[in-house]
């Protein structure tokens, strides 16, 4: 079975994605410290609020050397929502580098029709590149979302997702051992959890 470490890093809630895993039947703790991230083949990174002031926090408490030295292991890093803009090259928000994990910037929503306030938040429905991901999903898949911001990829091959909000954008992002979800699977309900499930059997396969 694959363990995971989700980092408590002061943003985001990681409890409930830690009931989420253990709902499909996942073992995993809440942790910042390297020895566990060490221990766990995978590291998820959760995440609500300001990209700057997560960028300070991770760059204060040194994680920003733990996520990276984890990912250029080649070990599985998943970042969800504000987690998932992390992970690339530069954010809007707070005029902020970011990991760099991506070579991809998070902008924000631009002004749209009257119809599509901002934040966006609520159920969207997505596409996804990753038939197996999608494997036993019930019809409609849709997820949760909360954000202002979104992310752009620069190589198209990055792009593991999308969905529409007034225009069409990346909701899911991945290269080779990296993933990223700007939607909250553990606010999904059955879609979070199934496509948790498919996810953690792709990493036992592989």
């Amino acid at each position: 079975m694959v363990n995971s470490v989700i980092l408590n890093y002061g943003l985001g809630n990681p409890q409930s994605v830690q009931n989420m895993l253990r709902k499909i039947g996942l073992r995993s703790i809440i942790s910042t410290k390297q020895e566990d991230i060490e221990a766990n083949e995978v590291l998820i990174i959760p995440g609500v609020g300001h990209f700057s002031k997560a960028m300070e926090l991770l760059n204060d408490s040194g994680l920003t050397e733990r996520v990276n030295k984890h990912a250029n292991e080649g070990k599985i890093v998943i970042g969800i929502c504000l987690g998932m803009q992390l992970l690339c090259t530069h954010s809007e928000e707070g005029d902020s580098k970011g990991l760099g994990l991506f070579d991809a910037n998070v902008v924000k929503f631009s002004k749209l029709e009257k119809q599509y306030k901002i934040p966006n938040i609520g159920w969207r429905n997505t596409k996804c590149n990753d038939l197996l991901l999608t494997d036993k999903f019930p019809d409609d898949p849709r997820f949760y979302f909360t954000h202002s911001y979104y992310v752009k990829c620069n190589n198209n091959e990055d792009v593991l997702m999308q969905s529409r909000y007034g225009i069409n954008y990346t909701v899911g992002i991945r290269k080779k051992n990296i993933y990223g979800f700007q939607f909250h699977p553990e606010k999904s309900h059955a879609f979070g959890m199934q496509l948790f499930s498919n996810l953690y059997s792709k990493f036992s396969a592989s």
